[in-house]
């Protein structure tokens, strides 16, 4: 009898540290970064505007250009107010430089909402409400790293490339479709200019509610592993065969939410995001989805 006892505490024992060894195993270090903005703070995020903006008083920019206000939509919690001005650029939030390394996999996570009359154009009516590029310092030397580019357009013709490649999402102005644009590098000339080709995925959109987004990032350098996916709502609109980084480039540079009008002149902006998570190879679609419950506990 007391071996049988001892026989079932021990049992008990060591199923009980294997059930915790395995719980600890399946989130040790999945998640990078988490922001939902309850503590009413930036931390552990950059806020990117840059000179280019109405004004650089410090209530300005936490009143106007960012704002931490009641989610709206019927949300629960916080979330960022994005509005830019006629005489704005951008407010964005953006994952530390260097955190999305090449060669590495990565989910993100985010959400975004659209008010009615979200946009308002001025010389020019794009948004961009996400983007992800590299060694973008061509805006400071169109002669620098990475400016000299080439795109292979869908009839094989090739044109010049300004810059690196943004790849982004674009609200339509009305709000109802959304475009995401993806670079694929090719291959670089004797002249050390990357060549690129361009993929455009189309999905609906809606004004006046929340669109939860999940993204899959395989930033090899391997062509053959390269790929990127895109969940919206819980629905897959992209997987695709994408190799973002061409050689020489050790991270993706610059992965923003928020909103992007071009430069000052092209209008006024307002919308919302939230939930923005950050995992690892070893995260899942369900630990980084805005969806996911666990968010808001």
């Amino acid at each position: 009898m007391k071996r049988t006892f001892w026989l079932s505490f021990r049992g008990l024992f060591f199923l009980s540290l294997l059930f915790s060894l395995l719980g600890g195993i399946k989130t040790q270090n999945n998640i990078i970064l988490k922001y939902d903005f309850e503590k009413r703070n930036y931390t552990g995020v950059n806020r990117q505007y840059q000179d280019k903006t109405c004004s650089q008083n410090r209530l300005y920019i936490d009143k106007s250009l960012f704002q931490i206000v009641d989610a709206p939509g019927g949300r629960k919690g916080k979330a960022v107010k994005h509005h830019i001005l006629n005489c704005d650029e951008r407010s964005e939030l953006v994952v530390p430089v260097g955190t999305l390394k090449a060669d590495s996999e990565y989910w993100i996570g985010w959400s975004m909402y659209l008010p009615k009359n979200y946009n308002k154009p001025g010389r020019e009516s794009y948004t961009i409400t996400q983007q992800m590029g590299f060694k973008n310092t061509c805006w400071k030397d169109v002669k620098g790293a990475n400016c000299n580019n080439l795109l292979k357009k869908s009839d094989g013709s090739i044109i010049s490339l300004k810059g690196s490649p943004i790849h982004a999402l674009r609200p339509s102005v009305d709000g109802t479709k959304l475009e995401y644009h993806l670079f694929n590098y090719l291959q670089t000339d004797s002249q050390g200019r990357h060549l690129f080709d361009i993929k455009v995925f189309t999905m609906p959109s809606n004004t006046e509610q929340w669109q939860d987004f999940v993204m899959y990032l395989n930033l090899s350098r391997n062509s053959n592993k390269a790929r990127v996916k895109l969940w919206k709502n819980n629905k897959l609109y992209i997987d695709e065969a994408v190799r973002l980084l061409p050689p020489g480039v050790e991270s993706l540079g610059d992965w923003k939410i928020g909103a992007y009008n071009g430069e000052p002149g092209n209008g006024e902006r307002i919308l919302y995001t939230d939930n923005l998570k950050v995992g690892s190879k070893n995260a899942s679609f369900n630990e980084v989805s805005p969806q996911n419950k666990s968010f808001l506990q």
